[in-house]
C-alpha cells in the first residue's frame, strides 16, 4: 500500500497536493459563473436548450447561490433566452444540437449570441453559430465570413 511506505503524514501530504489539482478549475468556474453575468449566460443557455428554469441546479457549485445578483442574473438570462428562437445545427431534426450562446456586456449594453466581439464602445454577437464578428476602425460587423482589410469590414452575409 502507498501509505505504508510514505507513513501516515506523508500520505496526508500527498492527498493534500492531489486535491489542489481539482480545486483550481472549480474555483475558476465559480469565479466565472457564480455572479450576475455568469448566471445570466447559464440562464440564456438553459432556456435555449429547453431546460426548465431552475437556478437551484447551480447549488452544488455556487456556494452563495441565494445571492440576489446570481438569482436575478439567471432569471433575466432565462427570460432573454426564451425570447430568442433556438438555433439548431444538424442535418435533420432527429440529430439536432443546440449550440450555447455567449453573453457579453459593454457600457451597459448586454448582448448574447455567437462569436461575440467587444470593441471600445460597442459589443456585438452573430445570430448564427457559423457566423463571426470582426472589429475594425471602431466598428463591429457580424455575418458570414467577415474579414477586416485596411479598416474596411466585408462579410458574405450580415448578422
Amino acid at each position: 500500500m502507498i501509505h505504508s511506505r510514505l507513513g501516515f503524514l506523508g500520505f496526508v501530504a500527498l492527498m493534500g497536493v492531489a486535491n489542489i489539482g481539482c480545486a483550481g478549475p472549480m474555483s475558476e468556474w465559480r469565479t466565472a459563473n457564480c455572479n450576475y453575468n455568469g448566471a445570466y449566460q447559464i440562464g440564456v443557455n438553459d432556456a435555449r436548450t429547453g431546460r426548465p428554469m431552475d437556478a437551484a441546479r447551480l447549488n452544488p457549485s455556487c456556494e452563495d447561490i441565494n445571492a440576489p445578483d446570481v438569482q436575478r442574473g439567471y432569471r433575466e438570462g432565462y427570460e432573454t433566452g426564451m425570447k430568442v428562437p433556438q438555433v439548431q445545427a444538424g442535418p435533420s431534426s432527429e440529430a439536432t444540437v443546440v449550440i450555447p450562446q455567449t453573453c457579453l456586456e459593454s457600457l451597459g449594453k448586454k448582448v448574447c449570441g455567437y462569436n461575440c466581439v467587444k470593441g471600445l464602445t460597442d459589443v456585438q454577437c452573430a445570430i448564427k453559430p457559423e457566423h463571426n464578428c470582426v472589429e475594425a476602425a471602431g466598428q463591429i460587423r457580424c455575418g458570414m465570413n467577415c474579414k477586416a482589410d485596411t479598416g474596411q469590414i466585408t462579410c458574405d452575409a450580415d448578422k
